[in-house]
């Protein structure tokens, strides 16, 4: 490993070999036209600490062009992985780190390490980083960090945002003043979500002692509240339409199926319909339990683990949805899945994977569109304001999302799908079907929120959603005022509510005789 302390070793370009897909001239030229380096270091330079910058030639616009630049990261409690890719795709290794964002004194230089180890056809997968490269701040929380850039990817219809993206020096830096009181609000909401979570868990402890049935924290109206307050205060306004049921029962109940099936566009779907249909179970990479803070939510809420850096994770997600589904009875919380595999620009529906309809049973079809001034579609490609399709990477695509005040989107919910004995039979047949209903809702959808926004106008829309903020948080006000009596015996409860209702039968009927006293 490296230690601490130790002198960081220069790039492999500049050790004077050549290695195939290392390119130091196109790797500085990364770093500097990067809108948020994820490093923080001097462009160029050749040592991590007390090294003086060089700089190197640039490459031309149409070299650049040709590559796509993305930045991959996780906890020191997680597992970072990289790749495989496609056949044909040529990957380098700009710049790799693990440390403190920001602080040079405290990065590992991992690039050497990285370029040695990672392999073409098996990619990268590292954990324990403390052990391999030592702790460079102890007691604080560290990232590892790998910059890398993609050539011969080509740009997809769908993987081409739409949105509108910062250009200009001042439109960068009119974000910045929103970017920074969103980071004290993201600050706000975190504590409010760690207090929820714990203020759950002792409303379940209480709960539990008087009730037959046993229920988790994520079924607690104070975690769910909490977590829902947390998207708000980072400017995230769902509204939720549920088409009524033919057969009696109550739309908004999500425990009517065991699994939720949904399109996918961006890191925020997931969260977003977490909080809106009380915390369903959701299959996430491993290390995601090992998480500060959004470990413990994830552990509450059941998250099933898949290792997406083994050979075998696709057969392990098939068994994490085989064993829920097994184990699933009415009434308990289903499994959330996206069936695309990944995720689009939003203009249209991918085709679905078989594997969350391989066990036959009813599906939930949940439909989705943003609707703010910004789509946070996560897509490699973009459109810049000359009409030229670019690549774009996560920092791009966070500098956005925090520059946006709020994130609007509606959420359509449909009737279960109950699939026939054909379609139990032939789970592709079943998922192509299922995907025409849900590519018809999702057009009408987009058809009735443009048209909305004409007649309303954006932040008319906006402000349906806005509205909902204030429907958890007053619920779970009521449910902290109703613990004390829900951890005592249901006698006692009884006796209590008894004797209030005579006192105020007797308050009543005493105001009634001194304001009509009897006639004399």
């Amino acid at each position: 490993g490296y230690a601490a302390g130790e002198a960081a070793r220069p790039r492999a370009a500049d050790a004077g070999g050549e290695r195939e897909g290392i390119n130091a001239d196109a790797a500085a030229a990364v770093l500097l036209a990067a809108a948020l380096p994820s490093s923080g270091h001097p462009p160029g330079s050749v040592a991590r600490y007390d090294s003086p910058p060089r700089r190197t030639k640039l490459p031309s616009k149409e070299d650049l062009e040709r590559w796509v630049t993305k930045t991959v990261e996780c906890s020191e409690f997680g597992v970072l992985r990289l790749g495989p890719f496609e056949d044909g795709i040529v990957v380098e290794i700009v710049d790799a780190w693990y440390g403190i964002r920001g602080d040079i004194a405290r990065q590992i230089d991992a690039t050497l390490w990285v370029m040695e180890r990672y392999s073409p056809k098996d990619g990268l997968r590292i954990q324990d980083f403390n052990t391999l490269f030592g702790d460079p701040a102890p007691l604080r929380l560290k990232r590892m960090c790998i910059e890398y850039r993609l050539r011969n990817v080509k740009a997809k219809p769908h993987d081409v945002s739409r949105a509108k993206y910062s250009e200009s020096l001042s439109s960068h830096l009119g974000l910045f003043p929103i970017i920074v009181a969103k980071s004290l609000s993201n600050l706000v909401g975190a504590t409010i979500a760690a207090g929820g979570l714990y203020a759950g868990r002792v409303h379940v402890a209480a709960k539990n002692l008087v009730s037959d049935r046993p229920c988790d924290v994520a079924d607690s109206e104070i975690f769910q509240a909490g977590f829902s307050s947390w998207l708000r205060l980072n400017g995230i306004f769902p509204a939720v339409e549920y088409e009524p049921l033919a057969d009696g029962r109550r739309a908004e109940d999500m425990k009517l199926t065991p699994l939720i099936v949904s399109n996918h566009m961006c890191y925020l779907d997931g969260p977003v319909l977490a909080a809106i249909f009380g915390a369903p179970k959701i299959i996430a990479m491993k290390g995601t339990l090992n998480t500060p803070l959004l470990g413990s939510m994830a552990q509450e809420i059941g998250v099933l683990e898949v290792d997406r850096g083994d050979k075998e994770s696709r057969k392990q997600a098939l068994q994490a949805i085989s064993g829920h589904v097994d184990s699933w009875k009415v009434g308990s919380r289903p499994l959330l899945l996206f069936p695309e595999g990944t995720t689009s620009n939003g203009d249209s529906l991918l085709p679905f994977k078989k594997g969350a309809f391989s066990p036959g049973v009813p599906v939930r079809p949940v439909v989705m569109t943003y609707t703010g001034s910004w789509h946070p579609a996560n897509v490699n490609f973009k459109t810049n304001s000359h009409g030229e399709v670019v690549s774009t990477g996560d920092v791009e695509w966070c500098e956005q999302f925090l520059g946006h005040i709020f994130h609007s989107l509606v959420v359509k919910v449909l009737p279960p799908y109950e699939p026939n004995a054909e379609e139990k039979a032939d789970p592709e047949l079943f998922a192509a079907n299922v995907r025409n209903t849900m590519s018809e809702a999702y057009t009408q959808l987009k058809r009735d929120v443009e048209a909305r926004q004409q007649e309303e106008g954006l932040w008319q829309v906006a402000a349906k959603g806005v509205a909902t903020m204030t429907s958890p948080l007053k619920k779970a006000w009521d449910v902290v005022g109703g613990i004390w009596q829900d951890g005592k015996p249901a006698e006692q409860q009884a006796q209590e509510a008894a004797s209030v209702d005579k006192e105020r039968r007797g308050s009543r009927f005493r105001r009634r005789d001194n304001r009509f006293p009897p006639s004399s």
